[in-house]
């Protein structure tokens, strides 16, 4: 009983608190530090954004996996990044709904020395027509950056057919 009498004229005591103009405005204070270290954070290590203009970019399910290595060509991170629109041979006659042609797959890394990227760009709905020289290839741009800092925009050219299959090695610097 006597327990119970002391924490209530503690609680009566350090009841004040929440009148206090610091104690009104903490969670005012929290949020704007957070906020001020999420807005100035960056990405330290590698970028990748792979993009297409290409208006039956939707009939392509997109995967990218990277090895991050050091110096010494120790392995220090793994990192993948997908886009999965379809089951492969699905051949949908349209886009899926909620589908956009300005999708973007984004990949980031740890910090690393370098890394060994696979760029994989896999049909699931075909052209349509027989003839296999009728569709011309269509680009994609990989835009590769470390630190925030852009080192490569590169434009590939992929088959409507086959897809294509990349491997890239980057440095840092």
């Amino acid at each position: 009983m006597q327990a119970i009498q002391f924490c209530m004229g503690l609680i009566r005591i350090l009841g004040f608190a929440q009148d206090t103009l610091a104690r009104q405005n903490a969670s005012k204070l929290a949020f704007a530090l957070a906020y001020s270290y999420l807005c100035t954070m960056q990405n330290l290590g590698f970028g990748i954004e792979v993009t297409s203009r290409f208006e039956g970019w939707w009939r392509y399910n997109v995967a990218l996996m990277a090895g991050c290595f050091d110096a010494d060509e120790v392995r220090t991170d793994f990192a993948t990044a997908s886009s999965h629109i379809a089951e492969v041979g699905a051949n949908l006659g349209e886009p899926p709904v909620g589908t956009t042609t300005t999708r973007k797959i984004v990949l980031e890394t740890a910090p690393c020395d370098h890394l060994l990227l696979y760029l994989y760009v896999i049909p699931h709905t075909l052209p349509a027509g027989n003839e296999i020289d009728t569709p011309r290839p269509f680009d994609i741009e990989v835009r590769i950056s470390y630190g925030g800092k852009l080192l490569r925009k590169k434009q590939y050219a992929i088959n409507q057919w086959s897809g294509a299959s990349i491997e890239l090695k980057i440095e840092k610097e």
